[in-house]
Parts: C-alpha cells; sequence; structure tokens
C-alpha cells in the first residue's frame, strides 16, 4: 500500500494563514467528528467579520502539556531554558490533571481539535494519554507530534486505549550521524524500533486510529536520506509522510527577509486558544516567554477570558481598527510568524539542491 505524501515547499503564510492549516491538516476531515458545526461555522463568520467581541467559542485548542524536553535540538528554545539537573523534579513543568480537568469541562460542548504539544516533548507528561482520553470522550479530535524516543512497550496500551486519533513523529536522518546533528541526545536506531513496534501494534488491533504521519525536515545533512526514510516507513506501513523545508535556518540553506507589509489574515484570536503547562492562556502557541497571559484556567473561567480586554484588543490591532498600545505587551505586535507591525518573514530557497528531485512539484 503506498503512502500518503505531502510537500510543504514553504513557510509563507505557515503561522497565520488559514489556508496553509487547510492544505496540511485539511485531510483531517476524514476523521474529526464534526459534532459541533454551529459553533464552527459561527467562529468561522465572525473572523471573517473581524468582530471584536464574539459570541462563538474557540473550537481549537492548543495545549502545552509538557515544558520540557528530553533533547537538546539545537535551534530550540528549550535547550538553555529547561536542561534539568539530577534529581530535579519535572513536575513544575508539566500541565496537571486538576488543569486539563478544569479546561476540559468547560470546553468539551464546543471543543473541536485539541494539540497536545506547543514547546516541549508531550511523552515526558506522565498524565498525557489521560487527558488525551477524556478529550476523546468528549468528542474532541486529538493530536500531537514527538520525538518519539520515550516511547516503551508498556506505553503501547495507553497510546491506543487512549482514541488518540493522529500523531506526528520526527523523523530527521536515517543514520545517527544525520539524525544526532539536529536532534541532539536522540537515538535514531532506538526511534525506528519503537516506529516499527507500534506498526506492528496498530496491525495486531486491527485499528485505523491512530493516523500515524513522519515528518522530515529537509536538512541538507538529511537529503541524501530521504530515499532510505521513505523505504523504511513504507516498510512498516507508516500512514503518511509529510516533508517540509528547515523553518529555523538552521543550515544557511535560506535567506530570511521581513515583509513591510503588516499580514491582517490571521485566525488564531477568533477561533484559537492556547494553554501553557501553569494554564496560563495565550492565543497562540508562538512562544510565551516574557508575555502577560491573557488569564489562567486556575483562577479564570474560558468564557471570561475569551473577551477580556486582552483578547478583544488583540482582534481589534489585527483588524486594523486599534494601534499598538505601550501599556500591553502583545506577542502580535511583533510577531515572528508575520502579522505584527514589521510585517511577515518570509523564507527564499538557497541554491541547489535545497529542493531534492522527489520534493520538486
Amino acid at each position: 500500500m503506498k503512502i500518503a505524501e505531502r510537500t510543504i515547499k514553504d513557510y509563507k503564510g505557515h503561522g497565520v494563514s488559514l489556508l496553509h492549516h487547510w492544505k496540511t491538516h485539511g485531510y483531517e476531515l476524514n476523521l474529526l467528528p464534526i459534532c459541533k458545526p454551529l459553533n464552527i461555522l459561527h467562529g468561522l463568520y465572525e473572523w471573517k467579520s473581524r468582530k471584536h467581541f464574539l459570541k462563538s467559542r474557540p473550537f481549537l485548542f492548543r495545549l502545552n502539556t509538557s515544558a520540557i524536553c528530553n533533547l537538546r535540538c539545537s535551534p530550540c528554545l528549550r535547550k538553555e531554558s529547561f536542561n534539568l539537573k539530577p534529581g530535579q523534579s519535572r513536575e513544575p513543568y508539566m500541565m496537571s490533571l486538576e488543569i486539563f480537568d478544569k479546561l476540559i469541562s468547560q470546553t468539551g460542548s464546543y471543543a473541536q481539535r485539541m494539540t497536545f504539544h506547543i514547546t516541549g516533548e508531550p511523552l515526558m507528561n506522565a498524565k498525557l494519554f489521560e487527558m488525551v482520553k477524556k478529550a476523546h470522550e468528549c468528542k474532541v479530535f486529538t493530536y500531537f507530534s514527538t520525538n518519539f524516543t520515550l516511547m516503551t512497550p508498556e506505553l503501547l496500551p495507553q497510546l491506543f486505549e487512549s482514541g488518540l486519533d493522529k500523531i506526528k513523529i520526527c523523523f530527521d536522518g536515517f543514520s545517527q550521524e544525520a539524525y544526532g546533528k539536529y536532534r541532539v541526545g536522540g537515538d535514531v536506531e532506538k526511534l525506528k524500533q519503537e516506529i516499527a513496534m507500534t506498526m506492528e501494534e496498530k496491525r495486531r488491533r486491527g485499528t485505523s486510529r491512530p493516523v500515524v504521519e513522519v515528518q522530515i525536515i529537509t536538512f541538507f545533512h538529511v537529503q541524501p536520506e530521504l530515499p532510505q526514510i521513505k523505504q523504511f516507513c513504507q516498510d512498516h506501513g507508516v500512514d503518511r509522510i509529510v516533508t517540509l523545508p528547515d523553518g529555523c535556518n538552521f543550515d544557511g540553506s535560506h535567506t530570511l527577509t521581513v515583509q513591510g507589509k503588516m499580514y491582517t489574515g490571521c485566525f488564531w484570536p477568533w477561533l484559537n486558544m492556547a494553554v501553557d503547562s501553569d494554564g496560563s492562556v495565550y492565543t497562540c502557541g508562538q512562544g510565551f516567554d516574557d508575555l502577560i497571559p491573557y488569564g489562567n484556567v486556575k483562577t479564570d473561567t474560558i468564557d471570561s477570558i475569551w473577551n477580556n480586554e486582552l483578547y478583544t484588543e488583540t482582534r481589534r490591532f489585527l483588524s486594523g481598527k486599534s494601534a499598538r498600545r505601550e501599556d500591553l505587551k502583545l506577542k502580535c505586535y511583533n510577531c515572528p510568524d508575520g502579522f505584527g507591525h514589521q510585517g511577515p518573514v518570509v523564507m527564499s530557497k538557497g541554491k541547489p539542491p535545497y529542493l531534492s528531485r522527489n520534493q520538486k512539484g
């Protein structure tokens, strides 16, 4: 059976364009339990109408279930900030069940999709699959991205019995030399064993969920190994492969330029809510460091946060109805994905062989 493949050739509009997200995740409509359509349609209408005070509620949720990672990928913000010392507890950096329960009890009736990763490795949270299961019971589409190096035979039953809809596994190199150049601290042979083990268990159970998607970042040093990675995925029955460019310019293959035009098509503050591991709420997952939270799940209700001053002012700013306010520290004022005053950052392709022969459309 041939694996479904998709190639993302550039990051123009990557973070803020609903069209980009449709192209990347649109196939998930085949998996979504479309049981909450009225709120979705209402939200889309209020986004396109650029309403500031919303009657609809967010139906997309991004949860930072773990604010730390077991790897030290070179460009990652977590690398320097959250290197745990021997014996240091992970608990302060993990989303607790108490926080998640408060969130799902308020949003389960209208939430359509929950993503269980933002800055860290979700498998570091021992309660991850409990959270996924509770969301699944509320008919919410569930998904997370992972380096997958923490998967074990003991976790397999939880993975399949949680009701998880989709998992994305990062596989950036077939040899240890290539893989370890970016995924510092990772063991590619262990990763291969865990992918093979998971696909074998999926076949044994005869289930279609979760959809297993392998993501490959096409660094210069990874491109020669693309055929081997794809063949491995084919041999083990992986469902989908996604190749995408080096968005952090790790290997210097791009020229990064800032456009002078403000992008006003962002949808996040109208449709989405991001929740950090400590319960702090933000409009999206573009990083939480040094930002003012819009509220906190532990102390505020979702309804009170959704239309508070920070959220409504963010929507006004992105609609072009208000200027930058010095008293507010909104991420949107200087967003790296392109809707702050400086305009979007666009990556132009470097010299060949940036796009391999298999990627050219």
